[in-house]
């Protein structure tokens, strides 16, 4: 029996359908033994090495794990010397400018946060007290060193899994549990952010009351 022209038309369009669901947008990364797939807006990471691979190169982690902690401790001692040896406020203005000009980047996901954030917490548990003035490059270093110290802290928990500390589902659990607390905010995250706050410039208050007529806290009411 014939087709009708509406019959063969349908068809057609059909496969046009067909054909632009089977070819979508698609770029293939490989490197080290991993493919990186983006299809569309969507990406995927396949393990392409073999189990005798997979095995050398967790050896290979596992054997540089001391190096990635000697690394960050290191970079964590220069930021306890910079916030020893410098104006705290200073540091920590330069670290809010970064965050206030980053912050809305999508390339910066967060990263000027967690940087201030880990600036705050150099900055409250450091007792010694310095007015000397940071230059440019200081400031620079600072954000740059913070920033390796969070890559580092990163890379470090995730080869933990190659140790054999932990059982292999006990290793993912731990692992997944660290990086919410790295990465994702609750709800009582933001009075954490006030307590800090107020903890570094509470003591300041009479200064602020004299000079500018009001405390810390005012300024958080008025702001928040």
């Amino acid at each position: 029996m014939p087709k009708s022209r509406g019959r063969k038309n349908k068809k057609t369009k059909n496969k046009t359908n067909t054909s632009k669901k089977r070819n979508p947008n698609r770029e293939v990364f490989k490197q080290n033994g991993l493919e990186l797939i983006r299809e569309g807006k969507n990406v995927f990471l396949k393990n392409t090495r073999t189990d005798e691979e997979q095995k050398k190169f967790n050896e290979e982690l596992a054997k540089n794990r001391p190096l990635q902690l000697e690394k960050m401790e290191k970079d964590i001692e220069r930021v306890i010397e910079i916030f020893t040896q410098y104006d705290r406020f200073i540091l920590l203005g330069a670290l809010a400018y970064n965050h206030i000009a980053k912050h809305a980047s999508v390339e910066d996901d967060g990263l000027s946060e967690v940087t201030l954030e880990y600036g705050l917490s150099f900055a409250t548990a450091i007792k010694e007290v310095s007015e000397i003035v940071p230059s440019n490059e200081i400031l620079h270093e600072l954000i740059d060193r913070l920033i390796e110290i969070r890559h580092q802290y990163n890379v470090y928990i995730m080869t933990e899994s190659v140790t054999g500390k932990y059982l292999e589902i006990k290793g993912q659990l731990r692992f997944k549990t660290i990086l919410e607390a790295l990465y994702i905010r609750g709800n009582g995250y933001m009075h954490h952010v006030y307590n800090i706050y107020k903890e570094l410039f509470s003591g300041h208050d009479d200064m602020l009351k004299n000079k500018y007529g009001f405390t810390s806290n005012e300024i958080l009411e008025r702001i928040f």
